[in-house]
Order: C-alpha cells, then structure tokens, then sequence
C-alpha cells in the first residue's frame, strides 16, 4: 500500500497518541527550538565550486535551514528549482578566498539530471554558471551548444546540461571520469572557470618522479577550497587538465581502473598492462578479470569477485574460500552467500537468475546492483509510460517478469484498488513461480517520484523498484533503486534499460 499521506505523519493512529500526550504549559515551549530544526550560526560562507558567497545579517545571529535556502536562491536564481543538499565543512578558510570571519561554512551538493532532448529545449535561453551568463537565441544539437560553452570555457568540453524549463535556464554540469590509480605527469592544473590552480613538481617535494596521483592533487586544492574533500574528476588529456567535481563520499566501487595494474593472489603476482585490453588506457574489473580468467581458468565470473585497493592492486578472491558461508537455494539460479572480505567486513550476496545484489554490512553500505541477463528493452519502458498516464491524477502499479524458458521480457497489470494517492496490487503467486519478478513499479499521479515510508516498508524483496511520478506534467520524474531485505541502492535510467527511442521523463 503506496499511502503517500503516509510521509506526512497523518495517520489516524499517531493522531490520536497526540491528543492522547499531556499538554506542555507555555512557559516550557517558549524560547525552545525543535531537535529536528537545524540552525545555521552567521555569516555563513557559501563555497560549492564557482558558487560562492558570503552571507551576514545584522539583525539574526544564525538561520533555519528553510531561510538559508531561501537566501540561497535569491542570490543564486537557479537554485530556486534545483534538488540539493546542504553539508557544512569543517575546518579553516584559506584567507586568501575568504579574509572575514566566517562562523559556518557550507557547500551544497546539487542533484542534476541530464538532459537528452534538445527537442524539450524553449529558446531563447540562458547558459548560466553561478553570476556568469551567456545567452541563446537558438541552437539545433547539444553540439552547437556545447560549442559556444567551451569557444569561452574550454574546461566544459563534454560538459551535460540540466535544464530549468521555467526559467529557461541551461545548467552545464560535468561527471567523473577518471580512472582510478590514474598518475598525472606535471605540470597539471586543476579547477575551472576562476578556481584554476596549475601544480608543478616543486609542490610535491615528497614525489620521487614528475608525476601525482588524485590523492596527490587533491591536498593540495583542498587547502585553497575545501569543499572538494571527496571530489571526483574529470580528466582533459588536452591540456592536462583535471575538472573537479563536488561529491559526498561513496563506497561505490570504481568504473574504471587506471592501467597498467598488478593482481595479487596468493600464490601469484600478474601485471595487467594496456596491451592486454585492446591498448586501452583504463579497464572496468570486469575486463581485468577475464584477462586473468584466460591464464587461470579458475576466475570465472560466477566465482570471482575482483577487488580494487586504492594503494592501485586488484585482490580477486574465489567466492568458494572457506570464508564464506554459502546456502544452496531451492529455486535455481539463486543463491544466498554471507561472507568476510580480507579486510573483514561482512557481506551479503543474494544472486537471482537476472542479478546479483551484495551490500557490505559491515559498513552499513547501499545494496549494489549487476544484470546476469540483457538490460530491460525501452519498449516495456514505453508501454508503462502509456498505462500511467491514461490516469494521470492516480497511481497504478505493474510489473516486469523474466521468463527463462523465452529469455524475454514480459509486462504484467496486477489486479489492484488505486486512489489519487495510493495503489494496493495483489501478487500472483502462481506467476511468480512460473517466471522470475524482476522489477515493481508504480506511479505517483500528480505526485513528484520519491520512495515514500511507507514503500521503504513494503519493498522487503530482492529485485528492482522503480517510482514515476509527475504524471500530469510534459516531463515526468523518476526514481529507481535496488533493494535487498529493505536495504536499497539507487541506481539510474541506463543502469537498467536499455538506451532506445525517447522520452519524457527526468
């Protein structure tokens, strides 16, 4: 039962405990704040990349969180729309950047999301890097934008853009691409736009070669802006170039892996060098580990689970070690697996017939997610958008299934009670042990796309969630994610369909 009144603390039942608690007098409530109000002591410093401001009030000592954002937005328009978290940063402002004083400084981290259609664009529009404006009057592809961006900014090569359809506003944003263990020769510069900083040898007199690794770099722009203390990068061999990019930071495994490599195991030491991998410069585990599955064949992928360290070696460790607990399951191709990595947390495995979901306990990390079969066509994606939105002002749940014995797709409408604001679907036993359950996915009618409490509550099973909601509007929103046991990883849109025709949904 998706009830999204749930999220909002109305239930009947917590309404009568309220009535039910003894009354407060006055004089206690007076002068008191909220545990769950943050407050934010003045001046606070704003510094998220090329946004950056200081913030004063002669009249208030500190502010709410929902003043900040407001304050946020009237100086930065663009953030009136825009998704994004605030996180303050601990330590000292280099006085360089910031000479008065400064009580809380914060950065934000902004949710962007690409956007793949120029069709949806409405010119004339505005290209808008915090106080830096450049205007467009039209423009056929991304190309052509992307070419007027970077005549005057070269850094945002292969830049992506958020759109603010409102405001007609286009947001250039990068992503992370370089690969991990990658060293930098020097000089290298780092930053973009006024946030440039060129490093040269001498700034790295504990280096025994003219080269740096991300590490390397990264204290060194930390001092001058420390926000980026778990950035990414985006690398411009042209150059030398490494574009930073604000993010929290994940336990995520690497996408890519810098090469040349070494793989250590027990009883051998194996260099995994360009010449391996079609003479690229980079490589995901995956390619490594069918390099190293050619030479000992005992690396299969259903035994293997290769293992990245950041000291730039790969441990690939047989998931068959006496490490590891193993449960046979009754259905094939499932299989249940707790198990000690060799730096002794504690996972847990579950592969299903069309993936593997694992989390790290120990950590109390985020489920991840990896297909064993093909993506999921557009086409399905495309049927369901059509089923949501011929009751927009409801929601509506359907399901995808796997059928081993077609090794196809196959869309399923369970019967259910919807409302405006809830969607009650019975499962049908009979198909599930017929076929495999893959993904349950349900609209939000007029309701933005969030995984409500009362979907955290329900989503106990081991497959693929997905949320779509905005139902009413030209562009839909989504949300999708991985869940293991009531343990979820969001994942995004190319993670799991495949990438075919076109629509409207962010």
């Amino acid at each position: 039962m998706n009830d999204l009144l749930g999220l909002f603390d109305l239930l009947e039942e917590e309404e009568k405990s309220e009535k039910k608690k003894p009354k407060k007098s006055a004089n206690k409530k007076q002068g008191k704040t909220s545990k769950k109000e943050k407050k934010y002591a003045l001046p606070i410093y704003l510094g998220a990349g090329h946004l950056r401001y200081l913030f004063s009030d002669e009249n208030e000592k500190e502010w709410s969180e929902d003043m900040l954002r407001i304050k946020l937005g009237e100086v930065f328009g663009e953030l009136q729309s825009l998704s994004y978290e605030i996180d303050v940063i601990e330590g000292e402002l280099n006085q360089d950047i910031v000479s008065e004083e400064v009580n809380t400084f914060i950065t934000i981290y902004i949710n962007y999301t690409e956007l793949t259609e120029i069709e949806k664009v409405q010119f004339p529009v505005e290209i808008r890097l915090g106080e830096i404006v450049i205007p467009l009057n039209n423009a056929e592809s991304f190309e052509e934008i992307q070419e007027i961006l970077i005549s005057e900014y070269p850094e945002y090569k292969d830049c992506k853009f958020h759109y603010l359809e409102k405001e007609r506003y286009l947001l250039p944003f990068m992503k992370a691409n370089a690969p991990q263990g990658k060293v930098y020769s020097l000089p290298v510069t780092v930053g973009y736009l006024n946030l440039k900083e060129t490093y040269t040898e001498d700034m790295f007199a504990e280096l025994e070669d003219t080269s740096a690794t991300e590490d390397n770099i990264r204290k060194i722009f930390l001092k001058s802006y420390p926000e980026y203390k778990d950035c990414g990068f985006a690398y411009q061999e042209e150059g030398n170039l490494l574009f930073p990019i604000l993010s929290k930071k994940s336990s995520e495994k690497p996408n890519k892996i810098s090469l040349p490599v070494v793989v250590r195991a027990g009883g051998f030491k194996l260099n995994i060098e360009p010449s391996d991998i079609k003479g690229h410069s980079s490589a995901t585990l995956e390619e490594i580990r069918k390099v190293l599955e050619e030479i000992y064949p005992e690396y299969s992928k259903e035994r293997t689970e290769m293992i990245y360290d950041e000291k730039h070696f790969i441990i690939p460790v047989l998931k068959s070690s006496r490490k590891g607990v193993e449960i046979q399951a009754i259905k094939p191709g499932w299989k249940h697996e707790i198990y000690t990595d060799q730096y002794g947390d504690r996972w847990r495995k579950e592969t299903t017939p069309f993936g593997i979901f694992s989390v790290n306990l120990s950590q109390k990390g985020s489920t991840q997610f990896e297909f064993l079969i093909p993506k999921i066509p557009y086409c399905l994606l495309e049927k369901i958008i059509e089923i949501f939105e011929a009751e927009p002002h409801k929601e509506c749940a359907v399901q995808i299934f796997y059928s081993p014995d077609t090794k196809q797709y196959e869309l399923h409408i369970p019967e259910q009670y919807v409302t405006a604001a809830s969607v009650m679907f019975y499962r049908n036993t009979e198909k599930e042990l017929e076929k495999i359950l893959v993904m349950d996915i349900h609209s939000h009618g007029q309701y933005p796309a969030f995984f409500s409490r009362i979907d955290d509550g329900d989503e106990k099973g081991i497959r693929l969630y997905m949320v779509i909601g905005n139902m009413d509007q030209k562009n839909h929103t989504y949300k999708i994610r991985a869940g293991l046991a009531g343990i979820f990883g969001v994942l995004e849109m190319d993670e799991i369909f495949e990438k075919e025709g076109k629509l409207c949904i962010k």
